[in-house]
């Protein structure tokens, strides 16, 4: 065995920081400064304002399902940023991809602004996120590998705590704020200004990511296909590949569509931005204990609580048969599910970060994420595009008007289908040395319970 598919056998956990202390704290603060520039510019501009966009524009559930390929798509541009990041390194890579991004960003803005609805619209919507995404994800290559290097030989758990709790406050806050602002603007030239904020916001993002610290890369000068196909030997990689992959695929199949069947169900564009403020809050206020989790006991009981739990909420959208059709019940039932949905995708979140961390090595970590990255995407554009035409049919399967049922029917059983991928959880790195989840559970319950007895 050569020695570059030795290294690529040791994981993250085995390795030595590459960075000193004081830099990796110094860098974080910058990561921090960068997602908050980030996490703005993808509430305001991309996340679901960007399906309500389509629709506002004249769009349909196909439309939107494309618009979700395309950010998952995105994920391509990482194979040209793996390309490029020998040359230039990853904090140059990083910024000039986000400057790259702005031009797609103007372009959203000023067709918001011009008021102009129908296909023609649309297409141009999507080719502008296209372009905006693409470019983006180019400099988004560094992303990860630059998380690594400012953390590694630290608590992970604990930054990431600090981060997405950063995160989660500005999902609750924009778009609460851009749902204010489109109740009273409800057309589409109404999307002009939280698309500007977008903009300003990425360029913030793109002058602070030049601030991050950066260990050289271990393997610059080896091809990209060749790093590709040693990170490809980890067997901790290529299972944490089919597992990450799945939970992509059935994300995909249902997660764009939520939007679509809540206008079906008539409520108005601006409170489904406020009530999907509550999946921000959720997963807030879930962080520390799942960041706590995975620095204790790693990400094997985070994964199991979270992903079976998440399985569990499809009964919650098969709820929707028997539900009133008012608008303040549906609003408070999707309120609920989103606020518990938030709560354990921060858990499923923090245990994939957790594993992926400590599979891929970091002699190979350009090429380790951006496979990670890609495998991802691609499952998830695939899940998307199929949903888009599986969801619209169902949708359209009633006697004139929209069939809501079917719709419900289909979004719970994908999302009960997630406990699918248990078995593909249970082979990853680790995992044989953690605390099972029912173990757990158990001594956390036998502690209140003598809390109890004692009292």
């Amino acid at each position: 065995m050569s020695d570059e598919s030795q290294k690529a056998e040791v994981p993250l956990e085995t390795q030595t920081a590459l960075l000193p202390q004081r830099e990796r704290r110094r860098g974080q603060s910058a990561i921090v400064r960068v997602s908050i520039g980030e996490g703005i510019y993808m509430s305001a501009m991309v996340r679901r304002i960007g399906r309500l966009f389509v629709l506002a524009l004249g769009g349909t559930a196909f439309h939107v399902g494309v618009l979700n390929a395309l950010v998952q798509g995105g994920w391509v541009g990482q194979l040209i940023g793996a390309q490029i990041i020998p040359r230039v390194g990853k904090v140059p890579l990083a910024f000039l991809g986000r400057v790259a991004a702005l031009p797609g960003a103007a372009m959203l803005v000023v067709l918001a602004a011009s008021g102009w609805i129908g296909t023609g619209a649309v297409a141009l919507a999507l080719i502008a996120y296209g372009a905006m995404i693409l470019c983006r994800q180019v400099g988004q290559t560094a992303w990860w590998p630059l998380i690594q290097d400012n953390t590694s030989g630290g608590a992970v758990g604990v930054f990431l705590v600090r981060l997405r709790t950063v995160l989660r406050a500005i999902e609750i806050v924009v778009p609460i704020g851009v749902g204010l602002y489109l109740h009273v603007r409800p057309h589409s030239t109404g999307f002009a200004v939280p698309f500007a904020v977008g903009f300003v916001a990425l360029s913030a993002a793109a002058y602070f990511v030049r601030r991050v610290p950066q260990a050289p890369d271990a393997d610059a000068q080896v091809n990209l296909w060749v790093r590709i196909r040693l990170v490809l030997k980890n067997k901790p990689v290529r299972r944490f590949l089919v597992f990450a992959g799945a939970v992509k695929f059935l994300a995909g199949l249902m997660m764009p569509f939520w939007v679509v069947m809540f206008v079906e169900g008539g409520l108005p564009k601006s409170v489904i931005i406020w009530v999907a403020t509550a999946q921000a809050l959720g997963h807030m206020l879930g962080l520390r204990l799942w960041g706590g989790m995975v620095d204790r006991h790693g990400g094997r009981s985070t994964l199991s609580i979270a992903l079976a739990a998440q399985a569990m909420l499809g009964s919650a959208w098969l709820a929707w048969l028997v539900i009133p059709a008012d608008p303040m019940t549906l609003i408070a039932w999707a309120a609920g599910f989103y606020l518990l949905r938030g709560f354990f995708q921060g858990g499923l979140m923090m245990g994939r970060t957790w594993v992926a961390l400590n599979a891929v090595p970091a002699v190979h970590q350009t090429a380790g994420f951006t496979l990670i990255n890609l495998t991802g995407a691609i499952c998830a554009a695939v899940g998307s595009l199929i949903g888009g035409v599986a969801f619209q049919y169902l949708l359209r399967s009633g006697a004139g008007e929209p069939n809501l049922h079917a719709g419900a029917i289909y979004l719970g059983v994908v999302q009960m289908s997630l406990l699918g991928t248990w078995w593909f959880k249970t082979r990853l790195i680790g995992f044989d040395k953690q605390v099972p989840a029912r173990q757990l559970m158990l001594t956390v319950l036998r502690r209140i319970l003598s809390g109890w007895a004692r009292e």
